[in-house]
């Protein structure tokens, strides 16, 4: 019959040691690798909660001719006048994707 013997963690030898230390290393790597992974598919993502003009317009844009009309708006004055960037009564693409890119919207 063989004879089983079973180490203690102070009893491990030096070469079980060698193998053991990178063990550590790696798991940091795969996590730093796993991180910016996962930043990187999130920077190529639009921002959680972002309102997009296709949403806006949707909502808005009952005439759907590509901007939205004070007419047309259903929310409060304020937010629309700060929309609106030149003033001309209406909120086109460019207008709202400079707007909520600037204040982080």
């Amino acid at each position: 019959m063989a004879e089983v013997s079973f180490q203690r963690p102070h009893e491990l030898t030096e070469k079980t040691m060698r193998h053991a230390a990178p063990l550590p290393l790696l798991l940091a790597l795969t996590l730093i690798h796993v991180g910016a992974a996962a930043e990187q598919a999130q920077e190529n993502q639009p921002r959680q909660g972002r309102f997009t003009f296709e949403q806006f317009s949707a909502r808005h844009d009952t005439n759907r001719d590509g901007k939205v009309e004070q007419d047309e708006f259903k929310g409060a004055p304020q937010f629309f006048r700060w929309l609106d960037q030149n003033g001309d009564g209406a909120v086109t693409a460019e207008e709202f994707q400079k707007g909520t890119q600037r204040d982080g919207l």
